[in-house]
């Protein structure tokens, strides 16, 4: 968790038994494609491990609290024969917020309304949608690969018990609106109805076996997640 002007570290390590050609960070937010945030070339082609440090800096890409970004490295071998192989890391993600507390709207003790505890455990859901997209259904085709119909019904399916569970917290403020002395939910409501529009339309995307598009509307998801919390904070 950052703020809009932080700069970033971070590391990336390789190897590789035929050589390393490249080592990319690749950054991503909302629906927009992955940006190329800095490559490294190896000082030669029989470099087996190399290690690379990259800054993402925040300030200048006009970021607001509520956004998340995600990021990965991307390794490309020197194998000019059969070639280049490309890997992977884990996809990891940065959250731009100007707090880290806990919050409850609409009650006065945990378990009570809805609490920024609650809304994060759907961020970290997601986050866990995002990560099998990019490694099941994303990067199969760029190794050569295809990607079997069960490998996206599986994320579909982790979508759309996430967007469920959105759908249940979003029914929770109804709840708690019609009880006497409640309101001022509506950018609550606001958000977590865009993040699960987004959802939705991931589900449809898979469903139509269109990695990227679906991976868009995922992280468009988690930006729409992450303002919940923000509007939490406001009302209470």
């Amino acid at each position: 968790k950052v703020t809009q002007v932080a700069e970033i570290p971070v590391v990336g390590v390789a190897s590789d038994d035929f050589g390393l050609a490249r080592l990319r960070l690749l950054v991503g937010w909302d629906s927009a494609p992955e940006r190329i945030f800095g490559e490294f070339t190896p000082p030669g082609l029989q470099t087996r491990e190399t290690e690379a440090a990259f800054t993402i800096a925040l300030e200048n890409l006009h970021f607001e609290p509520g956004d998340i970004i995600s990021y990965r490295f991307e390794a490309a071998d020197a194998n000019d024969v059969t070639g280049p192989g490309v890997a992977t890391s884990d996809v990891r993600f940065i959250e731009v917020v100007p707090f880290d507390a806990y919050y409850i709207w609409g009650g006065e003790g945990e378990g009570s309304g809805i609490s920024i505890a609650s809304v994060r455990r759907l961020i970290e859901l997601e986050k866990n949608v995002v990560r099998k997209t990019v490694s099941e259904v994303v990067l199969l085709p760029q190794s050569g690969r295809p990607v079997s119909d069960e490998a996206y019904d599986k994320v579909r399916e982790n979508q759309k018990y996430v967007r469920a569970e959105t759908d249940s917290t979003l029914s929770r403020i109804d709840d708690l609106l019609a009880q006497d002395g409640i309101g001022g939910a509506e950018k609550i409501q606001e958000a977590l109805t865009d993040a699960s529009r987004h959802m939705g339309r991931a589900e449809k995307f898979l469903a139509a076996h269109k990695a990227e598009p679906a991976l868009g509307s995922e992280r468009e998801a988690l930006t729409a997640l992450n303002k919940a919390i923000q509007a939490i904070l406001f009302e209470i």
